[in-house]
Order: C-alpha cells, then structure tokens, then sequence
C-alpha cells in the first residue's frame, strides 16, 4: 500500500511528550500506519480534554445552580417574611383602622366639649368684663361716697362749727375792738372752701329754704312782715345745697294795733322804704 500525504486543516496536532498538541493549519500530516496513529491519539486527546472540560463545566454549573438554588432560598425566605411583615402591617393598620372607627363618636363628642367649653370661655370673658366694669363702678361709687362722708361728717361739721363761732363772735362783738377784724377772717376762711355765710340782714325777706325762724317779733309795720328780724346762727351754703339754714327771728304784724298804730306803722313803712329800697309788696 502505498504512502499518501495530506493536509490536515484540524486545529488539533501533536506535540512532543507523546501529548496531542495544536498543530498548524495546512501542516501535511502522513497517511502512513503511525501517522493514523498519532491522528487517533490526538483525537482522543481532544476528546479527553473537552470531556474533561465538559466535566468541569458540568461541575461549575453545578455549584452555580447549587448557590443560586441558595440564593433563591434566601430571597424566597426574605419574600416570606416581607410577606409576613406586610400582613403584620396591614393587620395592624386594620386594628388602627376600627380603633379610630371606634373612637370617632369619643372624638366627636370631645370636639362637642371643645365647643361648650369656648363657649363657657366666651361667657366666662363677658361675665370677667362685667366684674370688672362693675368693680370699676363701685371704684368709682366708694370714692364718692369716701368723698361726701368727708363732706358731710368732716367738712361740713367743721365748718358749721367755725360758722357757728362766727355767729357768737358777732354777738358779742363792741365797736372798736379787735373782733371784727377777726370775723372778717373767720367769713374769708369759710369761703376760701367754697361755702357762702347765709347772713341775711334785717328786713330780708324770709327764704325758707336758707332760713329758719325760731323767733317771732311783733311788728306795726305791714312792709317788715314776714321780714328778718334777727340773725342768731348763721347759714351755709356750698355746692348749690343749703348745708345748714340760718336761725333768724322773723317779724310778724299785730293784728290788734290801733288806727293810730296803722298811722304810726304807716310812717315806719316809709322809713323802712327809704333803708331798705324794694321791701314793698
């Protein structure tokens, strides 16, 4: 049999060591007995080596399945739990859910005393601005009451007593001495407080409201009817009221005088004309 030579476009050879090696492509390798030899032992090279290859393949492919199986596991359980926290969660929320359900009448009727009590606030203010105008008020009431208790049980009894040394020093006043003088100071002390001396002088007619007559002193004259006689206290008189009325002896006319009497008293109703202008009616 002859020898034939052909080109083996293979990416397998031989290499040396009797190991299959990559031999190059369009090298020539021998048809002869050992050529087919060296031909097969390298295919069976190659075989090996991908079945080896295969099998460690198969093996990382194995330990891959083998952790992602793993993994799986893990993110199934993960999942599961998540799953169990949800339903935890959307149990509670529903639990949430019917307590607030439960509790809306509570909050409504809360918010209804909310209500009654701004309301009971707002009453509470007005009544507070009523107390306190009304404190205001008795203030206002107690300062004047203070005020005239001064004036009356005071003021005014202090001065009804100088108005009454007035009138004892009027009397027992004589012509030259220092007594005089010593009621013009009296009247301009009485009167630097606002008060007026109710002194009227004889021939006054009679004023009821300022007068008092605890005397009656016969008189001939119509004219000096119901005229001042005489002044035995004097009066006084401070913000338009009457606070004491002055004791005066009031003339009355004699209803038994005698025709000549009327002529006489005729006559003194002229003189009394003439010293006291405007006594008529």
């Amino acid at each position: 049999m002859g020898q034939k030579n052909f080109v083996v476009e293979s990416s397998a050879g031989v290499s040396g060591g009797g190991r299959v090696g990559k031999p190059e492509v369009g090298c020539e390798v021998s048809t002869g007995e050992g050529g087919m030899r060296n031909l097969m032992t390298a295919w069976t090279g190659k075989a090996c080596e991908a079945a080896e290859l295969e099998a460690q393949a198969r093996v990382c492919l194995a330990e891959t399945l083998e952790k992602t199986e793993g993994q799986v596991l893990q993110l199934s359980s993960a999942v599961d739990k998540l799953q169990v926290g949800f339903d935890l969660l959307q149990e509670r929320m529903e639990r949430i859910d019917r307590r607030l359900e439960s509790l809306e009448p509570s909050l409504n009727k809360l918010l209804r005393e909310v209500e009654g009590l701004s309301s009971a606030v707002a009453v509470f203010e007005r009544n507070l601005e009523q107390v306190r105008l009304l404190m205001e008020r008795g203030v206002a009431k107690a300062d004047r009451l203070s005020q005239e208790f001064i004036e009356h049980q005071v003021r005014e009894p202090l001065l009804k007593g100088i108005g009454n040394l007035y009138s004892d020093m009027r009397q027992v006043m004589n012509d030259g001495d220092g007594m005089a003088f010593v009621m013009e100071r009296t009247r301009t002390l009485i009167e630097s407080h606002g008060i007026r001396l109710i002194d009227p002088k004889e021939g006054t007619p009679f004023d009821p409201r300022e007068h008092q007559a605890i005397e009656s002193l016969p008189t001939s004259s119509k004219r000096m009817g119901r005229r001042v006689a005489k002044v035995h206290r004097v009066g006084l008189k401070g913000n338009g009221r009457v606070i004491q009325q002055a004791l005066i002896g009031l003339y009355f006319v004699e209803k038994s005088a005698s025709r000549q009497e009327k002529e006489q008293g005729g006559e003194e109703d002229e003189r009394a004309e003439e010293k006291y202008p405007g006594s008529g009616n």
